[in-house]
């Protein structure tokens, strides 16, 4: 894939798949996937669908923070808000996310909060992925979601188009104002 991606540094959140690279985001506890006892009620037990958001690879996995107080900010670096979406949290798998984050280190994930709760969260790649469920970007847009762009954002050499999906837990999202 262009640019190397995924590089070395983000692999761990990848599975190889030999030909091709795959993500996965669970929302239960991966253990019970196969499991006839899960519930779909959240409140149930600790063995619901939803109770949950774990990326999961054949390398890591990753609990995101359902709630806004308990993001760990050694992980995560603080966006800015943007109306209809949310509050913004990025990645750097080396530290915060600012004006010298490497492009290489830039988490494939990122996290949105409405009312300091996780109302939703996406994928961003730095690949040109031609689904029509994927998003183009402008790497210009990026001011409007992170406090620093990182400078090699801006260096064609560096990024190609990038691709983003959202992953909303709310019906109207037009009404998330952070």
């Amino acid at each position: 894939m262009a640019f190397n991606y995924p590089s070395p540094s983000i692999q761990k959140f990848f599975n190889d798949e030999g030909t091709f690279w795959s993500i996965t985001a669970y929302f239960t506890d991966p253990a019970n996937i196969c499991s006839k006892n899960i519930s779909s009620q959240p409140q149930s037990n600790a063995n619901s669908l939803g109770d949950r958001i774990v990326i999961v690879s054949d390398r890591i996995s990753v609990n995101l923070p359902l709630n806004e107080s308990d993001v760990n900010s050694s992980f995560w670096t603080r966006g800015k808000c943007f109306w209809t979406m949310g509050r913004h949290y990025w990645g750097d798998v080396s530290g915060q996310v600012n004006a010298e984050t490497k492009v290489d280190n830039f988490l494939p994930f990122f996290l949105m909060y409405n009312n300091r709760k996780l109302n939703a969260f996406g994928w961003v790649f730095n690949a040109d992925l031609s689904s029509p469920r994927y998003e183009h970007p402008s790497v210009k847009m990026f001011k409007y979601f992170t406090n620093e762009v990182p400078k090699e954002f801006l260096d064609p050499t560096m990024t190609g188009i990038l691709s983003s999906m959202h992953i909303y837990f709310d019906k109207t999202p037009r009404l998330n104002f952070c």
